[in-house]
């Protein structure tokens, strides 16, 4: 709300989009329209992703990967930007009240992946992992997180440029569209900063250089 005008903006891994100006006063049903349906958004529709629920020290909580239960142990990595991949990465381990059960820590990558890049990372690690390259994660499986059966999109915000099974001009076309997707992979290291002893440090770089 800027003086006497009010502009109706969504921002989203794809960037922001906005409504033109409308003067409050010319337009009061416009106006009263944008601030009754926004405290009437419920907390999906505000950006909370409800297949992640953190607990109070931000760090651990749990997460559903394609409907199973996975324990986050710790936030690996956080990509501080709206727009983009915006990647996070988290130790987990599988739900497991039983023990004796398998409880091998894994990764989950969790990023907005651009629709117009023709191969995904998930593509690319199981032709590297079928073709046995090593020094790569293996890849356990990867999904299209989903709520309510509908796939989680930035294209849900830009549906109105989309007509007809087609963009409605060729501007449209530029239009970024991000799909939210995650991987699960293992195993889990260590982050390379954190090597105990020279011998370690130089054998890791002389792995990567290889």
């Amino acid at each position: 709300l800027i003086k006497d005008k009010i502009h109706f903006v969504v921002f989203d891994r794809s960037g922001a989009i906005s409504t033109q100006g409308f003067n409050i006063h010319s337009n009061p049903e416009i106006f009263i329209r944008i601030i009754v349906a926004t405290l009437y958004l419920n907390s999906v529709q505000l950006g909370e992703d409800p297949t992640i629920k953190l607990n109070e020290d931000g760090k651990t909580g749990h997460l559903y990967f394609k409907g199973d239960k996975y324990i986050i142990t710790e936030i690996l990595y956080v990509e501080g930007v709206v727009r983009g991949r915006g990647t996070v990465c988290y130790r987990v381990h599988r739900d497991k009240e039983d023990p004796f059960q398998d409880n091998e820590e894994l990764i989950v990558k969790d990023s907005w992946v651009d629709t117009s890049r023709k191969d995904t990372e998930a593509k690319i690690l199981r032709i590297l992992n079928a073709a046995g390259v090593r020094g790569v994660p293996t890849l356990i499986d990867d999904e299209v997180v989903q709520f309510d059966g509908v796939p989680d999109s930035t294209f849900r915000a830009r549906a109105s440029f989309f007509l007809d099974g087609k963009w409605a001009s060729k501007e449209d076309k530029e239009i970024e569209i991000r799909e939210h997707r995650r991987i699960l992979m293992k195993p889990f290291g260590r982050k390379l900063e954190g090597f105990k002893t020279l011998l370690g440090f130089v054998t890791a770089i002389r792995d990567v250089a290889d």
